[in-house]
């Protein structure tokens, strides 16, 4: 029989236990923390999926507004005219001395709406003028846009020469147009493609 004194013993015990040890962190604590790990990184994917889902919602539901707003907005103008419109606006900035022309085009849009616009030049306004007037255009009930816009600096350093071109939507046959509420406008059209541009993002998303 082999007798092993004291000090071997605690050897054997030592290296029993390191062995013991070894074989816990490689069966057991290795694979917890890689699993932990794998985790982690997938908490981190989806949060970022979830931050990307929700501003697709926001971004989804701010364009279906837009599109209601602008559906409503040229629905409820029925007669509205954007020539009289912004000559009304010139004369209440006192820049309608300064017109040198106002000349209304349209085109072609859909059976039930048409895209109509007004090219005018402007003579001889200060800047501040010309961005009170803009900002009124802009601000105006109804969905106008400032489509080009074209500035040049007079020899009077303190003066401007500008020919813009303004439009809207407007029904085509006055209140026809306003009958059929699944007919869009042009612009609502627009509107209505990245709305569901963010919609089918979201859906991607969501996968």
């Amino acid at each position: 029989m082999i007798r092993i004194n004291p000090r071997e013993k605690r050897a054997l015990v030592a290296g029993g236990c390191a062995v013991a040890a070894l074989l816990i962190y490689l069966l057991v604590v290795s694979p917890y923390m890689n699993a932990m790990e794998r985790w982690d990184r997938r908490i981190d994917v989806k949060s970022k999926e979830l931050e990307e889902v929700l501003a697709l919602q926001e971004e989804f539901v701010r364009l279906k507004e837009k599109a209601r707003l602008l559906e409503d907005m040229v629905r409820s103008g029925p007669g509205f005219s954007l020539l009289s419109f912004l000559e009304s606006l010139a004369t209440k900035n006192k820049i309608k001395n300064q017109i040198a022309y106002m000349k209304p085009l349209t085109t072609p849009g859909n059976e039930r709406y048409r895209e109509s616009s007004v090219e005018m030049k402007v003579e001889g306004v200060t800047l501040k003028q010309l961005v009170d007037y803009l900002y009124q255009v802009e601000q105006s009930r109804q969905p106008i846009r400032i489509k080009r816009i074209n500035i040049a600096k007079k020899k009077e350093e303190a003066y401007l020469d500008v020919t813009l071109q303004a439009s809207t939507f407007e029904p085509v046959g006055g209140g026809v147009g306003l009958q059929n509420r699944t007919a869009k406008a042009p612009g609502v059209d627009r509107a209505s493609k990245e709305q569901e541009s963010a919609l089918s993002r979201l859906k991607k998303a969501n996968r």
